[in-house]
């Protein structure tokens, strides 16, 4: 499933993307779905920086997913390779729930309409496979998959405009 999300944040493009890029953790608290993001690793590399965060998610399981995950799976690492030059970053994320089942990558844009707006793109692609699950019934199969993507990509919608609200609050506090 294709996933196209975008965002805007009432603040210029610059103190966003560093935002994003190094402040997550901080803004964490302030995003309602999340429990807490912890930055598990930093490299700095000549593109920009690579960063391995955790987030811990608040979000309750869906009903039709609990004979599969528990709360306590609603983590997932997000592997970041930042792109200081043009403002970008590609992300590739594990889930902690069907790990090897699930294939979530692509970036993050920061585009700036005006000088004091950034427009906060995701584009990326998930994919479930369901059918090497474990213990999902073979005739559910086909009704799952599409499910699933449409939880994630939800989830990941609702994130991205929480965190954007988030980060809106915490750079006007800062400024």
């Amino acid at each position: 499933m294709r996933i196209d999300l975008e965002s805007p944040v009432r603040h210029p493009r610059s103190l966003v993307y560093a935002t994003y890029r190094d402040d997550l953790p901080t803004v964490a608290a302030h995003i309602p779905d999340v429990e807490a993001i912890v930055e598990r690793a930093r490299e700095e590399r000549p593109p920009g920086p690579r960063i391995h965060n955790e987030w811990i998610s608040r979000s309750e399981v869906p009903l039709f997913l609990r004979p599969f995950v528990s709360a306590e799976m609603l983590r997932w690492d997000d592997y970041a390779q930042w792109h200081d030059a043009d403002h970008s970053g590609s992300f590739d994320v594990k889930l902690r729930f069907f790990t090897d089942h699930v294939t979530w990558r692509g970036w993050n844009r920061f585009l700036a309409p005006t000088p004091s707006t950034t427009e906060v793109r995701v584009e990326g692609i998930i994919d479930v496979d369901v059918a090497r699950i474990p213990g999902v019934p073979r005739m559910l199969v086909g009704t799952l998959k599409p499910r699933i993507e449409r939880y994630v990509a939800t989830v990941m919608g609702q994130n991205l405009h929480q965190m954007n609200a988030s980060i809106e609050r915490y750079l006007t506090r800062a400024a």
